[in-house]
């Protein structure tokens, strides 16, 4: 069986220890106590913190503008791990980087979440998403939140898991700034596959997610995506975890990701730039017929 860190590990070029191309202006950085950091994923490099050259925008809210604050989170297929760099379209589309508190024009890679270091030229699917969300007129403005660690599995987000604490630090650093999430979307389950979970631990996992998050007081919809391809493969147990909390009601389907056809990834594992405009469509599919 494959360590499940080769997800991250080997497939991204992430070497222990060694964040990628890591820095911050000093102008945009927001001084948050010890308590208040996110957790990172032990051995893992942490998000991209990167906003050098990054135009950043007012967080407030305009009065008759449709907001959405998307909270994205996962495993590297909810990083910067598509391999090429989309630009963003609408003036609107803007990234919440959770390490400072600040809000910024989107430019791939986004910040707050993992880059993929084997090719640089990386980003992800939720800035395509936010570009169509505004297109289509379901909002005027998206403000993307994501925070995903590559390798993760269903447990480390899970209560006592070593990554939990990262939806309360997003949560509280994003009412800091006056934004309330409208919608929080899971992409989570292929690294699960990959270390051969069960559909009982990754149902409890999930579980124990969804009371996180509801527990901050974050009563927007929650969309869980279909996903756990790893190497050109899926698991049955690990959708049916992923379909069994699904009460359509508050929370929903983010989407059949492992339908997306094998000519969209491109080691099997990630999306290519094919890929992440199905997974954008899909994601943008559910949060349209729910926001």
């Amino acid at each position: 069986m494959l360590n499940r860190r080769r997800f991250l590990g080997s497939s991204l070029g992430f070497a222990v220890g060694l964040s990628p191309s890591l820095g911050l202006s000093s102008e945009a950085v927001t001084a948050f106590s010890e308590t208040d950091l996110l957790p990172e994923l032990p051995g893992y490099p942490p998000g991209n913190t990167n906003d050098v050259g990054r135009t950043r925008v007012p967080a407030a809210l305009v009065p008759g503008e449709r907001t959405a604050v998307i909270m994205w989170f996962g495993d590297s297929l909810m990083s910067n791990t598509v391999d090429s760099l989309y630009i963003a379209k609408q003036a609107r589309n803007h990234n919440f980087n959770v390490y400072n508190g600040a809000v910024y024009q989107s430019v791939e890679p986004l910040l707050g979440c993992q880059i993929n270091s084997a090719r640089y030229s990386s980003g992800c699917f939720a800035t395509r998403a936010a570009d169509s969300l505004i297109a289509n007129r379901i909002y005027d403005r998206v403000i993307n939140a994501p925070f995903a660690v590559g390798g993760s599995l269903f447990g480390d987000y899970a209560e006592g898991g070593a990554i939990n604490g990262r939806f309360k630090v997003t949560h509280r650093r994003l009412q800091a700034v006056g934004l309330t999430p409208t919608s929080v979307y899971c992409m989570l389950g292929a690294n699960d596959k990959n270390a051969g979970v069960g559909e009982a631990p990754a149902t409890a996992a999930l579980k124990s997610i969804i009371s996180t998050i509801r527990n901050l007081g974050i009563t927007c919809n929650i969309f869980v995506a279909t996903h756990s391809r790893f190497a050109n493969a899926n698991s049955p147990a690990i959708q049916a975890a992923q379909a069994s909390m699904l009460d359509n009601v508050t929370v929903f389907s983010g989407g059949d990701m492992d339908s997306i056809s094998s000519d969209g990834y491109w080691d099997g594992t990630h999306f290519n730039a094919d890929g992440a405009t199905s997974a954008a469509a899909l994601a943008v599919a559910a949060i349209t017929a729910h926001p």
